[in-house]
């Protein structure tokens, strides 16, 4: 299984390690490093997006350097033919979430996308 996570929180993330122990998985900081995986290999199967990075917090939904441009990434140029996989929004920016689950659910179809803030705490992924 190949994940990607997006997140640039130090504590979140090692919350995610804890908690996850799949064989391939990819942390970024970046939205850009986001991107930079997913046109190197879009076959990943599941992916988590925070919105806010950088160390802010309550930026404005759909705001560049966010989760945003990934989401819009995925959901216009990938499609859901190319990205075969889900996309978790773990954000706890309801705004930020709202508007990727937005532009996802339209382009991938809505059961390929789960508004799951705090993901990082605990969630199960099937194998």
């Amino acid at each position: 299984m190949r994940i990607l996570i997006l997140e640039d929180n130090a504590e979140r993330i090692a919350q995610f390690v804890d908690n996850y122990f799949p064989e391939n998985i990819h942390f970024v900081r970046t939205a850009d490093r986001a991107i930079e995986l997913l046109k190197l290999n879009p076959k990943f199967d599941v992916v988590f997006l925070d919105h806010d990075l950088g160390g802010q917090e309550m930026l404005e939904a759909g705001a560049a350097g966010t989760g945003s441009d990934v989401a819009r990434y995925i959901a216009e140029e990938l499609g859901p033919i190319i990205f075969p996989g889900v996309v978790v929004l773990h954000s706890i920016n309801p705004k930020g979430r709202q508007w990727m689950l937005e532009i996802l659910a339209d382009n991938l179809g809505a059961a390929r996308v789960t508004d799951f803030p705090f993901a990082w705490q605990k969630c199960v992924i099937a194998k």
